[in-house]
């Protein structure tokens, strides 16, 4: 049987991303717009802001084709040590909630199947 081995990928940092977020929406809009780097990563940088406030307000955003974003509120309470047994008090925490669509799924495997 021959397996395919994939070899890890390097990671993309902040700075290439918000690079190469500008060079696609330069390339791809049809009226000629551009924006630079530095735009594109105070754009972010707002956005995730607002992801935030709002799952830290316990609402929900949905982006059709693409993602749902949501807090969810765990409650206060008692939970144990796997270490030692012992019984420690957890306070409320609020996770965010993060939830890929399938269109968005597809598109990602369909991107895959053709490079």
């Amino acid at each position: 049987m021959n397996k395919k081995v994939l070899a890890p990928k390097q990671d993309n940092t902040l700075q290439d991303f918000f690079k190469d977020l500008s060079n696609h929406f330069s390339q791809s809009n049809s009226k000629g717009l551009s924006i630079n780097a530095d735009v594109a990563k105070q754009f972010i940088n707002s956005f995730a802001e607002m992801l935030a406030k709002l799952a830290s307000e316990e609402k929900s955003v949905t982006f059709r084709g693409f993602l749902k974003v949501s807090g969810k509120l765990k409650e206060a309470g008692e939970s144990t040590n796997p270490k030692n047994g012992e019984k420690v008090k957890v306070e409320e925490k609020m996770y965010p909630k993060f939830s890929i669509t399938k269109g968005f799924k597809e598109k990602v495997q369909n991107m895959y199947k053709t490079k």
